[in-house]
């Protein structure tokens, strides 16, 4: 009975001591950190749940609250040593129904074309609007066109995203292309949805109107409706359309933001700060935006805690809400923690689609990231070296503006994002099992490096750069 006994205690302690004799050997460590995320599916059935129970994850909405409850329960689960709630005001705008665009071809001929509202777009009259429709595939198109050439007319923006940097040079169109024509008397506005898949699924996103600017109704078309609008214009330029919108603004709405962190042993008030939103569209599970990136830092915390890695400085994940209309979730937390004793010494945005991992960019001097050549060695074999430093601070990014923040995000090569982003494509199952899990890994691993070897010099940051926190 005894011999068995130590047996038993022998066999627990095998299990353990590796792990802690580990912690001084960090290509060990992060060799377990793979290995423990490889053989997990933990995070991948938390995006299943997150998908099937809470899709379309709006501020005011039942499906983000259960969100919220599911992420906390999570956390909870990976052993977090603290798991709480901040509260968030935020707007509470839904699309009531399906819009209506039908091309006009007389004697009650009609066809109808797949279309989403655009998030914070207004209702329609309430008969809806039949016009003349006027194509723009360029902004200059705006200023030419003039009133003579706008008043009274719906817009069609028809600019064609062929791969996925063109979305940088076109989200003009949905987010400014409204006022921008309304200012010139136009009374409705249809896009070409901002995506890179043929199909007939219509992919939304924000829109934003200007202060003194009549506000106008807005939708978004697929990509083969689209074409047939196009093509029907191009057929008959006085071509009309019917255009019905049905969305509401209730006004602001009450919500949180999920925190939970493992105390730093050592510099509990130095916070590494993992962060991705946990809001989704209307029209999707928001599996790729951003469900997956909410799976992934939730990840880090139980991969530390299961193998039992005490990081020295703190670690904190927050999927936070409102990303896709006003970003009030890190605004409010930014203005929460301005006056706060703690240092946020650097934030890692993960929002980039579920591809293979590659590495991260880092929006401070390379400087500031001390020790490279031998913790940026360790991260080879795992094909995450890749960091793109840049002297371009993110100062619109509201941690920035608050506490001077270093912004980093996790780099994953996925030329499909625009495939699914702001659709109903963007589905669970199109997320890869082995890219979530390898995403957790190379995430757990960089933070892991910037703690064990104190990688974060911020005495090498410009002094503009370091004011705000040097002041505290």
């Amino acid at each position: 009975m005894r011999k068995f006994s130590i047996l038993i205690v022998l066999s627990i302690l095998g299990s353990y001591f590796p792990v802690c004799k580990a912690q001084k050997n960090p290509e060990k460590v992060i060799k377990s950190i793979y290995n423990n995320s490889q053989h997990s599916d933990k995070s991948y059935e938390m995006l299943r749940r997150i998908c099937k129970e809470a899709p379309g994850r709006l501020p005011g909405t039942h499906e983000l609250e259960k969100a919220i409850e599911l992420v906390k329960e999570t956390l909870i689960q990976n052993g977090a040593d603290s798991v709480w709630l901040i509260p968030v005001i935020s707007s509470g705008w839904k699309e009531v129904k399906k819009p209506i665009v039908q091309l006009i071809l007389g004697d009650d001929k009609y066809i109808n074309l797949n279309a989403v509202s655009l998030g914070q777009s207004v209702s329609s009259a309430e008969k809806g609007i039949d016009a003349q429709v006027v194509m723009i595939d360029n902004k200059s198109q705006i200023d030419s066109l003039g009133e003579a050439g706008l008043k009274g007319k719906i817009v069609f923006f028809n600019l064609k995203m062929q791969e996925r940097r063109d979305y940088g040079k076109m989200v003009w169109q949905r987010v400014q292309g409204s006022s921008l024509v309304a200012e010139y008397g136009a009374i409705g506005v249809i896009i070409r949805s901002l995506t890179t898949k043929y199909d007939d699924v219509p992919h939304t996103g924000v829109m934003r109107y200007a202060d003194n600017t009549k506000q106008i109704p807005a939708v978004a078309l697929s990509w083969q409706a689209a074409d047939s609008f196009e093509i029907n214009l191009q057929k008959n330029p006085d071509l009309k359309v019917h255009l019905e919108v049905f969305c509401d603004n209730p006004g602001l709405i009450n919500t949180n933001n999920v925190v939970g962190e493992i105390k730093g042993s050592k510099y509990p008030n130095d916070i590494f700060l993992l962060t991705g939103h946990l809001d989704a569209w209307f029209n999707t599970e928001g599996a790729n935006d951003d469900g997956g990136g909410v799976a992934q830092i939730i990840d880090v915390i139980r991969i530390f805690k299961e193998l039992k890695i005490r990081p020295k400085h703190t670690i904190r994940i927050m999927p936070y809400i409102d990303e896709e209309q006003f970003n009030s979730g890190i605004v409010q937390y930014a203005a929460s923690i301005a006056d706060d004793k703690q240092t946020h010494l650097i934030e890692i945005e993960v929002d980039n689609g579920i591809g293979v991992p590659y590495g991260f960019s880092i929006q401070a001097d390379s400087s500031v990231f001390t020790k490279q050549v031998k913790w940026r060695k360790l991260l080879e074999p795992y094909q995450i070296d890749m960091l793109r430093f840049s002297n371009s601070y993110a100062e619109s990014w509201p941690l920035y503006q608050k506490n001077k923040i270093i912004l980093g995000h996790l780099l994953c090569e996925d030329v499909h994002y625009f495939d699914y982003h702001h659709s109903a494509n963007d589905v669970f199952e199109s997320v890869d099992k082995t890219n979530l899990q390898s995403g957790s890994a190379a995430l757990a691993t960089f933070i892991y490096l910037l703690d064990k070897m104190d990688v974060i010099d911020n005495s090498k940051r410009k002094p503009e750069e370091i004011k705000a926190q040097m002041s505290r």
